[in-house]
């Protein structure tokens, strides 16, 4: 829905970096701003593929301290239960 929102306001005219900008809770500061310097570069398109490199390895490293701060914080709840 939202990046629907965002490809009609591109169509319309508005600058690509200020489409994302309307959305801070879904897109983070350093992504809209990734890609407000690749317009200003005057490359949008090389800079996508570092857009979605940068938003993979966000998403991966998020997975990889859930998981790895699942089973302490469930033992640590486990042990308050327990007394």
């Amino acid at each position: 829905m939202i990046l629907a929102r965002v490809r009609q306001k591109v169509n319309e005219g508005s600058a690509l970096a200020d489409c994302p900008a309307e959305h801070r809770a879904v897109f983070p500061d350093l992504y809209i701003n990734m890609v407000r310097s690749g317009e200003s570069a005057g490359q949008p398109g090389r800079r996508a593929g570092a857009h979605g490199n940068f938003l993979d390895s966000q998403n991966e490293l998020r997975s990889k301290v859930s998981s790895a701060m699942a089973y302490p914080i469930l033992m640590a709840r486990g042990w308050h239960w327990r007394q």
